[in-house]
């Protein structure tokens, strides 16, 4: 399967402009990514559950990144209950065109827990393959 990617141009209060990608793996089905970028060869990568991006296109939603639809734009708060504080803004139509791309190649589970789901089926395998390191480091 094929990554999936989108990109835009997220402004800050003082208008300043970032490069934004949005990127998803397959490989890992929970996760969106966003890449910042202000110029300097430096970009950030903010990693949360594509869960996140869905609600938060429509109605505010998150913790240390906050996604809030504001008509046709996309507001990420950036720890948003801290001193550091940072607000951008960017497409709401390139976050949602992005977020139906990821469906269209994994879809979301409903939450269902049915045992012949396969994002079920994967995300038990994957938390499994976990539990499983996890406790293999920690025996004597």
């Amino acid at each position: 399967m094929n990554a999936v990617s989108a990109v835009d141009v997220f402004r800050d209060v003082a208008g300043r402009a970032y490069a934004a990608g949005w990127r998803f793996d397959p490989g890992c089905p929970l996760q969106v990514q966003l890449h910042l970028s202000a110029g300097e060869g430096v970009t950030r990568v903010w990693r949360f559950a594509r869960d996140l991006l869905a609600p938060g296109a429509v109605c505010p939603a998150g913790g240390d990144i906050a996604l809030i639809a504001a008509g046709e734009r996309l507001v990420v708060a950036l720890y948003p209950r801290t001193p550091r504080a940072k607000t951008l803004r960017g497409s709401a139509a390139v976050a949602l065109d992005f977020l139906v791309a990821t469906e269209a190649l994994v879809p979301r589970c409903p939450g269902c827990a049915s045992p012949g789901c396969a994002s079920c089926v994967a995300t038990r395998a994957g938390l499994d393959a976990v539990l499983a390191g996890l406790t293999r480091q920690a025996a004597p």
